[in-house]
């Protein structure tokens, strides 16, 4: 497993007697393998439990660290059984903290574009060797960090009835695997008919005739199908079947129409189904004309080619009312914010730094505070593109100056952030985040539109929540 090693130890293997380590460091990986052959020499051999660590003593160990070791402990080590004698073995010899830094790692080894199968037995494997230590993985531990952690489109069809109501690990992972494989022929098929476009798509009877095949399906389109009990072929909605065993061919390319939530609607409304309520409405985008000057607490206009400039509500002190001055006494005028308190990774992938968040829908921009930044050491980076920052309020005359002076102000820093949460169940995508001086509210982060859309938050306002979907 420790890739970066490469002076690892030897393991060698006899009928003999007890498998032998080669001078070299060893890794949790190296560690299992020697006591498995350990237990498969014992097993084999018939060796008694009160003499197994003594066999393993006088004739395992060739590195001189490990010689001394053994010399400067016999008696303490020899009255251990072998269970007992392997954790005093590990903590010896790996490295501090291994399980913790290894659990770690696991917890954002991402899927991203391999093979799902390859992935989790990878993945798996790696949890096996936290065995018999505090972090020590269960099936369900290993599920849920999987479906975290898998690739988005595989993600939506572990929501699938037929594959969630699986129980068992490897039901479940092999269902997945065989989703996988679906999913990567459709994209490869998909692919030849890009690259072929000049010819007709064939296969089987198309009730929508036999002209061109239709465009690609977007991840808006894929996410209706599956959500309605869609056929990625004939592109139908609630229609009893899916593409592996569709008859009706693909739709005729010059007729066909985008999906659109409408549809579904109409097609379960049609042929007696359910309508899956549950389904994410998409938000409207400002037109080309309107760019730069929506109400929206952030907006970006692009003044020039040099600099992005970003409209926000405020990165300063948190908004006050005296409750004397308020038109009705039995209406506020202002809501407490929406925070998250997380843990930000550092340059080690260790998530070790608490950060107090701020969830703003508002904000184009996800801003952290230069502060947080210089107190734990985050790596930063040049922006590609600087950032102007304009405060979102009208110029009273007691406060021109200020805002005056700050048109000036630029911002060309940022760090690449990843959060997860407080108990490491559930990480965040990395993100870039810019730097600025200080935020409102005494918040670490302000985590805004790019950080909400890509991890998929939902906020509830009127119950004050906010979820993962």
């Amino acid at each position: 497993m420790n890739k970066e090693n490469k002076n690892l130890a030897t393991l060698e293997i006899s009928s003999k007697s007890p498998p032998t380590l080669k001078p070299g460091d060893i890794d949790p990986e190296l560690a299992r393998r020697f006591e498995n052959a350990c237990r498969n020499f014992f097993s084999d051999k018939g060796v008694k439990e009160e003499d197994q660590v003594k066999r393993v003593l006088n004739s395992s160990f060739h590195d001189d660290r490990m010689i001394h070791w053994v010399d400067c402990n016999r008696v303490t080590l020899e009255a251990l059984k072998f269970d007992e004698f392997m954790v005093e073995f590990r903590s010896q010899w790996l490295e501090t903290h291994w399980s913790q830094q290894l659990d770690s790692r696991l917890r954002v080894m991402r899927q991203n574009r391999r093979p799902f199968k390859e992935w989790y037995n990878d993945f798996y494997s790696q949890s096996l060797l936290l065995k018999n230590t505090p972090d020590e993985m269960s099936d369900k531990d290993v599920r849920r960090l999987i479906y975290s952690l898998m690739d988005p489109h595989l993600r939506s069809r572990a929501d699938l009835e037929r594959v969630r109501s699986i129980d068992s690990l490897k039901g479940w992972s092999d269902a997945l695997g065989t989703e996988d494989r679906s999913i990567r022929t459709e994209v490869a098929f998909w692919k030849s008919i890009k690259n072929d476009e000049g010819h007709s798509v064939s296969g089987g009877s198309n009730s929508r005739g036999g002209g061109r095949g239709p465009p690609s399906l977007m991840q808006e389109e894929r996410q209706l199908l599956n959500e309605h009990e869609g056929c990625y072929t004939c592109r139908e909605f609630y229609i009893g079947h899916r593409s592996d065993s569709c008859s009706a061919g693909y739709p005729d390319g010059a007729k066909y129409q985008r999906l659109t939530l409408a549809d579904a609607r109409s097609a379960a409304a049609k042929r007696g189904k359910t309508f899956n309520s549950r389904t994410k409405v998409p938000t409207t985008t400002a037109s080309a004309k309107d760019k730069g000057k929506g109400v929206a607490a952030a907006t970006i206009a692009e003044v020039d080619e040099d600099v992005e400039e970003v409209d926000v509500a405020a990165l300063a002190d948190a908004v006050e009312y005296d409750s004397s001055s308020d038109v009705s006494s039995s209406k506020r005028l202002s809501s407490p914010s929406l925070h998250w308190d997380g843990l930000a990774w550092d340059g080690d992938s260790v998530p070790s730094l608490p950060a107090h968040c701020l969830l703003d829908c508002g904000s184009q921009l996800v801003l952290i505070s230069d502060a947080f930044v210089s107190r734990h050491g985050l790596r930063r980076f040049q922006l590609s593109r600087p950032i102007h920052i304009n405060v979102a309020i009208p110029e009273l005359p007691d406060s021109f100056e200020i805002l005056k002076s700050k048109k000036d102000i630029v911002y060309t820093q940022g760090v690449s952030l990843m959060l997860s949460s407080l108990d490491n169940r559930w990480s965040a995508k990395e993100i870039t985040a810019v730097i600025v001086p200080r935020l409102l509210e005494n918040c670490d982060v302000i985590l805004g539109l790019p950080w909400l859309s890509s991890n998929r938050i939902v906020m509830d306002f009127e119950n004050r929540s906010a979820i993962y979907v």
